[in-house]
């Protein structure tokens, strides 16, 4: 399937790395005329990641409910903190 692709993944890297790094990286290198634009790339890695859960779940049968499935959401909705 598209998500298990090699642009998808790489795409994902990408996403994760600023998911992990983007707001410490604002927080040391921008003033708050900034924020908006790192408050747009946190929402679409929400919107990304969101996606790829709901891919996921109608193309692998055993995902939905499942380990990676519950620490994908947790991951992805733990952006809004």
């Amino acid at each position: 399937a598209c998500v298990e692709g090699r642009g998808m993944t790489f795409v994902s890297v990408i996403f994760t790395i600023y998911a992990l790094f983007g707001d410490d990286f604002r927080l040391a290198t921008t003033e708050k005329p900034a924020d908006n634009v790192f408050n747009v790339l946190a929402l679409l890695c929400m919107v990304f990641f969101s996606t790829e859960i709901v891919l996921k779940c109608l193309s692998q049968s055993d995902y939905f409910l499942g380990f990676f499935f519950i620490l994908d959401c947790v991951a992805t909705f733990s952006l809004i903190l």
